[in-house]
C-alpha cells in the first residue's frame, strides 16, 4: 500500500512537472517559428535598403552617359562604369538603355521593359522586383531619363540578382 501511494505521488509530480513544461515549451515552440521568420524579414528589408541606394546611384549615373545628338540617342559608358558595374560581388548585374520608341539602345536585353504611364514622373528612380526571361530574381531599379534636345523620356535601368540581398539577411 505504501510502495501504491509513493507511485501515485511520484506520477502526480511528474505530471505536473509535465504539465508546466507544456504550458512553457508550446508558446515556445510556436513563438520562435515566428520570432525567426521576423528576424529574416527585418534583415531582408535593412538589406534591400543599402543595396537600393546602391541601385538608384547607379541608374542616375548611367542616365547622365545618354545623348541626343540630333538624329538618334547615344549612350556611352566609360570603363571605369563598367568595371564599377562588375565589382558587386556573387550578384549578376545588368543593365539597358532603351530608346522612346522600346528598342534598345544599349545593355542587357534580358531585362523586362517597363512602359511608360502618367502615374511615373521623369528624372525620378523607381523600384521593381522583377525576373529575367531566364526566370532569375531581380531587383531592378529605372527611370525615365530627360535627354537635352530630345522630346520624351528613354527609360535606363539597372537590375542585380538577389543573391547578395538574401546572404546579408541570412
Amino acid at each position: 500500500m505504501r510502495g501504491l501511494r509513493q507511485t501515485e505521488k511520484q506520477h502526480r509530480q511528474t505530471s505536473l512537472f509535465g504539465e508546466i513544461l507544456d504550458w512553457m515549451l508550446t508558446p515556445f515552440l510556436v513563438l520562435w517559428p515566428i520570432s525567426m521568420a521576423m528576424e529574416y524579414y527585418v534583415a531582408y528589408s535593412v538589406a534591400s535598403a543599402a543595396y537600393d541606394r546602391e541601385l538608384k546611384d547607379s541608374v542616375v549615373v548611367l542616365s547622365r552617359q545618354v545623348s541626343f545628338d540630333g538624329r538618334q540617342i547615344r549612350f556611352s559608358m566609360p570603363a571605369l562604369a563598367v568595371a564599377m558595374l562588375q565589382a558587386r560581388g556573387s550578384d549578376e548585374t545588368l543593365y539597358q538603355v532603351r530608346d522612346l520608341k522600346n528598342e534598345i539602345v544599349a545593355g542587357d536585353p534580358r531585362l523586362p521593359v517597363v512602359e511608360f504611364s502618367a502615374e511615373l514622373e521623369p528624372r525620378t528612380v523607381y523600384f521593381r522586383d522583377d525576373h529575367t526571361k531566364n526566370n532569375e530574381d531581380l531587383r531592378v531599379a529605372y527611370m525615365f531619363a530627360q535627354v537635352p534636345g530630345l522630346t520624351g523620356a528613354v527609360l535606363v535601368q539597372v537590375a542585380e540578382t538577389e543573391g547578395r540581398r538574401v546572404q546579408l539577411a541570412s
